[in-house]
């Protein structure tokens, strides 16, 4: 069993032939007891701070878990995200290479048969102008003809049934 502070302050030694002084022994009970007494309320001291600071310990601890908890789901949400837009990436470069796939493909379908078209056209319009040629180079040879003669200023007369005609004119 321990001793309190008032134990030893209260503690009574039996007499002796040549001891110590009962009152030097008395102070330095009670020196010893309030020494002791400061020791054991700082020994209470201190196992209410060790006790706060395991409760602050377990709390810390447990936001610790909380925070590695939500930084590996941050981590996961992370990777599913990078994830899922490196598929739909991949799916956009794959429908964007398809189409300019058709794109180039119907482009080249319109080429060959803007090609076929015009060499159509250009073989039948070699075969017009050979018709036309062929015409032309059939036609008869004519010398040139004379210059058209001028028409004079002057009026001729007019026939006598273009007089019996005019108005005003009597006949005879």
């Amino acid at each position: 069993m321990r001793n309190s502070p008032i134990d030893l302050v209260n503690k009574r030694f039996p007499g002796a032939l040549r001891g110590y002084t009962r009152a030097a022994v008395d102070d330095y009970l009670r020196e010893v007891s309030t020494d002791y007494e400061e020791v054991v309320s700082e020994n209470a001291r201190l196992r209410e701070t060790i006790e706060t600071l395991q409760r602050e310990l377990s709390a810390f601890r447990a936001v610790e878990a909380t925070l590695k908890d939500a930084l590996v789901l941050a981590q996961k949400a992370a990777d599913d995200t990078r994830s899922a837009a490196r598929r739909e990436a991949e799916a956009v470069l794959r429908d964007a290479r398809a189409g300019a796939t058709e794109v180039v493909a119907r482009a080249e379908r319109q080429a060959e048969a803007a090609h076929v078209q015009r060499e159509r056209f250009v073989s039948e319009l070699r075969v017009l102008l050979r018709t036309h040629m062929e015409q032309v180079e059939a036609l008869p040879r004519e010398p040139a003809a004379p210059p058209p003669t001028p028409v004079s200023s002057a009026r001729e007369p007019a026939s006598s049934t273009d007089a019996e005609l005019s108005p005003g004119h009597v006949g005879g």
